[in-house]
């Protein structure tokens, strides 16, 4: 293991093992404020939804800061559930994907692009 330290904010500091170079950040949201802060941070995006708009602010905020970063844009569901026992199963999961959905609704803000399906 590499143990080499190193300075940061003023303070010796040594992280083992080594973590990957460059490190691999993704800010989330979905949001034109979430984009520019991501941007801001020069780490990648990786918004809720598929929003071309997201990206493409994104992507300004990032020539605007010298940065040229990456987006992940989701493609597919976030979440997928497969069994052989549906109603078993979703009698289990559904309170803890029902909090989870509520949780992301008390989030969004005006103006954001929530996308909840389900085919169940």
């Amino acid at each position: 293991m590499d143990r080499e330290e190193f300075e940061w904010r003023g303070r010796r500091v040594r992280v083992t093992p080594k973590p990957a170079s460059p490190p691999l950040i993704l800010v989330g949201g979905s949001t034109a404020k979430a984009a520019k802060r991501a941007a801001r941070l020069r780490c990648g995006f990786f918004p809720a939804v598929g929003d071309p708009e997201l990206e493409r602010l994104y992507q300004e905020a990032c020539a605007a800061a010298g940065f040229s970063g990456f987006v992940v844009m989701p493609g597919g569901p976030g979440f997928v559930h497969v069994t052989h026992d549906p109603d078993g199963d979703w009698a289990r999961i559904a309170p803890h994907a029902l909090h989870d959905a509520r949780t992301y609704h008390e989030w969004q803000t005006p103006g954001s692009a929530p996308r909840s399906t389900s085919t169940r």
